[in-house]
């Protein structure tokens, strides 16, 4: 009798034991998988848990990356004035601004997309920061590139932009265009150096970036990273300009109160992106178009005795590559600096010490 009673209770926990594993698997697999009607509970299955941490995370990341932004487009606040046209009421209706300006020097260098014909249109215009302040200005630079330089009258403790260069800059990085209303419009770069094989001029030293989106209606004027950097300042006619450009005049802006940059002058072809080239596969192609010439009359090359054809291989000892490009390299320096420049003539490698001009 006792071993009858103790067969059949081995047997019903057996049974109990088998049923709870059915019963578990019925409910992994058939409703908490499929239906999924206790995902918030503290009973979820194993395949859940997982998956809710990784929700949890995905959210946590994208939350953190909206509180970075929502930062930087307050910081960038501080960067951007905003210009008006002067009118006999002493009011400014802040809403309707004419253009733009972002901080370059704390005693009032801006540069802005705003650019006239008329060479003294800033007598009519004032800059505002976000607290209200207005400045009038007192000169104007304007500057190839479809952008220019003003000064705001008076200025002084004003919160400078910090630059990041091309070099640092990456293809699919996220970009913020802010203007002074701060507006923001988040985007990514998708190229670096627009036009990268056309005929460049060695004086003209500017970067195109190239966005997921079109800036042609003159809407904003900066792009940060999501760090706070200014990656690049957007012309009159919404292109993009990485920094570079821009930064090195601020040393002539401050000491000379001018607008200055050194001068080689030449045109060429970056050899980097000529694939297939008889020539050398790195170097600045000294070439020509039906628009200008290789070597500019009268330039500091032409008296170095640079020539159509000649490529030039370095500056001081830098190659000049597809990440170093001729204008690039340009940029750090100044009018009167002297570099040696060597470079192929004729099949032969020469050295030539140049001493820069300006303009």
């Amino acid at each position: 009798m006792f071993r009858k009673q103790l067969i059949n209770y081995t047997l019903w926990l057996l049974f109990c034991f088998v049923g709870g594993i059915l019963g578990a698997w019925l409910y992994d697999y058939s409703i908490n998988r499929y239906i999924n009607n206790f995902s918030a509970s503290s009973a979820m299955s194993r395949y859940d848990q997982n998956s809710a941490l990784i929700i949890r995370d995905a959210k946590k990341v994208v939350i953190e990356q909206n509180e970075k932004i929502a930062d930087t487009i307050s910081a960038s606040e501080s960067l951007l004035m905003g210009l008006f046209k002067k009118n006999n009421s002493g009011q400014y209706d802040l809403t309707k601004v004419e253009a733009q300006a972002l901080v370059l020097t704390s005693d009032g260098w801006l540069i802005t997309n705003q650019v006239s014909p008329d060479k003294e249109w800033y007598k009519n215009y004032v800059a505002i920061d976000k607290s209200g302040k207005i400045f009038n200005l007192d000169r104007s630079l304007d500057d190839a590139s479809g952008l220019s330089f003003i000064h705001a009258s008076g200025a002084s403790g004003l919160v400078v932009a910090d630059f990041m260069k091309a070099k640092d800059l990456q293809r699919g990085q996220t970009m913020l265009a802010v203007n002074w209303l701060a507006e923001a419009r988040q985007d990514m770069i998708t190229k670096i150096d627009a036009s990268p094989n056309i005929l460049k001029s060695s004086d003209q030293p500017y970067k195109q970036l190239l966005t997921a989106a079109n800036y042609a209606s003159g809407n904003y004027l900066a792009a940060l990273d999501i760090s706070g950097k200014v990656l690049g300042l957007f012309n009159k006619d919404g292109k993009l300009f990485a920094t570079d450009y821009f930064v090195y005049k601020t040393s002539s802006l401050l000491a000379a109160k001018k607008n200055v940059i050194p001068v080689l002058g030449v045109n060429y072809y970056n050899l980097s992106w000529q694939a297939g080239s008889k020539l050398a596969s790195q170097g600045a192609l000294l070439a020509k178009s039906q628009q200008v010439p290789a070597v500019l009359k009268a330039s500091p090359a032409e008296q170095a005795g640079l020539k159509e054809g000649d490529v030039i291989l370095s500056l001081d000892n830098v190659v000049v590559s597809r990440d170093n490009d001729l204008a690039d390299l340009l940029t750090d320096y100044r009018p009167q600096d002297k570099v040696i420049i060597k470079y192929l003539s004729g099949g032969k490698e020469k050295s030539v010490e140049i001493t820069l001009g300006g303009k």
